[in-house]
């Protein structure tokens, strides 16, 4: 009874699941198991992470290339590198199983994505917030400025918008771009109720063509190893430029000659000239011929101009002994320097090389009178890469000259718009580039893929008026760098340098520096 029952049970769900299979047009148990497949579906793996690609902490002009073309606010979106790509060269990304014949609809033939009709915005940003703590400047008489003794947290946010290329006929496009950027120190605001004022480091209209390429507005200037002219990416605020450029591309190389004119300060002009009066202009021409003449060569050649308009009855800020007098005017003379100058950079096997040197001639004005400038500089680093590019050995020197109390000339190099802190040591004990000569020893390399290391040994003498030292010795700085990229674009950096002093400073104590940076672009 308990057997008959049972087959009973059996053949009753036998029929039910029959029932149900016509009712829902599925595949026979018998089709389920003919169809179903040998091995695991792969869609039933988990897929692997793909990820946006990771940047190198701080893009920073640190990390110059050969062939490099001034950096610009991105117009169009970039062609990341992710870097789950690299891995699913080795491991690919598992598809999906496919249905078994008979199951579901007939998935409809893929079509290419229309284009998009009008312009894309692309997004673009960084962040970044510093540490950095200063010990031994006061002592030493090195505190200025931007570097004073203690300790204090830096920030910058930027987060901007590229319009795309919009075809406006007769074969030209334009483009936008729209960066505003909000920095300072931590502490300054003076009240937890306001807020950092946010200000626009780039924004300019872009009118480009085939060979030529026209923008109007504040963007960055930043042309070779930013030795004369760079954005101070490291800086919390960085530096960009009013005005306009033009850029020509001869041929598909990558060279390229740009013309640019800037206005540094605008006047509001005086009694006998009310236009000029005030003003200054920084304008040039700036070439990289290098791509034409042969693959893989940098050769640079620029003229620059810094310009101040003569001022007549220039009027004077009022006397604070007697604020009801008449206002008291100045004559004052106009300038004008030029800058010639060359940059050459190449890798040749396991060697490479990175050479610039530049004339400064004209005028310089000097309170209200101008004085006529001679004045030089020149740079020269030559480099071994070793262990398959992991690790790499340099040496450096470097001259700018300085000014001679007995000469009537202004002798001292100009260092115009530089990133000078790569240069002169991390730790900006040294200052400008002016009147100073340095050798030095430059190590760096790679421990991992996403871990870079650099070791800077600099000595430092005055050629000129020695700041310390009666011998022009002026000391000697060790900078130890580290940076660990994160991922996405998020990377970490530390730095902590060490000066030792000159007999002759006012302290003979080492003085030290300690920076942590944690930043994220946006790529």
């Amino acid at each position: 009874m308990h057997t008959q029952t049972a087959r009973w049970r059996r053949s009753g769900a036998a029929m039910v699941s029959f029932i149900l299979t016509l009712a829902l047009g599925g595949p026979t148990q018998a089709q389920q198991q003919e169809a179903a497949p040998t091995a695991t579906p792969a869609a039933e793996a988990p897929a692997a992470e793909v990820t946006a690609g990771a940047a190198a902490p701080e893009a920073t002009p640190e990390a110059a290339t050969a062939g490099e073309t001034p950096a610009e606010a991105p117009l169009a979106p970039p062609t990341a590198e992710p870097e789950a790509a690299q891995a699913s060269s080795q491991q690919p990304e598992p598809q999906d199983a496919a249905p078994p014949a008979g199951w579901g609809p007939t998935p409809p033939a893929e079509e290419a994505a229309p284009e998009p009709a009008g312009p894309v915005l692309v997004p673009t940003g960084s962040f970044f917030t510093r540490f950095e703590l200063r010990e031994g400047y006061d002592e030493i008489g090195a505190s200025r400025a931007r570097f004073v003794e203690g300790d204090a947290f830096f920030y910058r946010a930027r987060l901007g918008l590229g319009v795309s290329p919009m075809d406006v006929g007769d074969g030209l496009k334009v483009s936008l771009a729209f960066v505003p950027q909000a920095s300072g120190k931590f502490g300054t605001l003076g009240s937890t109720v306001a807020d950092a004022d946010l200000g626009l480091h780039e924004g300019y209209l872009r009118l480009a063509g085939s060979a030529l390429r026209l923008d109007l507005g504040r963007f960055e200037l930043d042309y070779g190893d930013a030795l004369v002219i760079g954005n101070l990416g490291w800086h919390q605020t960085a530096r960009s430029f009013d005005g306009a450029r033009v850029r020509a591309k001869p041929n598909d190389s990558g060279s390229f000659i740009d013309a640019f004119f800037t206005v540094l300060a605008e006047g509001h002009g005086s009694v006998t000239d009310p236009l000029l009066a005030g003003d200054q202009y920084f304008a040039g021409v700036y070439a990289d011929v290098g791509p034409s003449l042969t693959e893989g060569l940098t050769l640079d050649l620029y003229l620059l101009s810094l310009m101040t308009p003569a001022t007549d009855d220039d009027p004077l800020p009022p006397d604070p002994a007697d604020p009801m007098a008449p206002p008291a005017t100045v004559d004052r003379e106009g300038a004008m320097s030029a800058t010639v100058g060359a940059r050459a950079k190449q890798r040749i096997d396991l060697i490479d090389y990175r050479a610039e040197a530049g004339l400064q001639f004209g005028t310089s004005r000097v309170d209200t009178e101008g004085r006529s400038t001679l004045a030089y500089h020149a740079d020269l680093e030559v480099g071994a890469n070793l262990a398959d590019d992991r690790l790499r050995v340099a040496l450096e020197g470097l001259y700018a000259s300085g000014d001679d109390q007995d000469s009537t000339a202004l002798e001292g190099w100009n260092q115009l718009f530089p990133t000078g802190h790569k240069f002169l040591g991390l730790m900006d004990v040294i200052g400008g580039r002016s009147n100073v000569i340095s050798g030095v020893l430059h190590l760096s390399g790679k421990a991992t893929s996403a871990l870079s290391f650099g070791l800077d040994g600099h000595i430092f003498s005055r050629p000129q008026t020695p700041a310390m030292g009666a011998d022009g010795y002026a000391g000697s700085e060790l900078d130890f760098i580290i940076k660990h990229s994160l991922g996405q674009g998020l990377g970490l950096r530390g730095v902590y340098g060490l000066f030792l002093p000159p007999d002759s400073a006012p302290s003979q104590d080492a003085v030290h520096y300690l920076e942590v940076e944690l930043g994220y672009a946006l790529r």
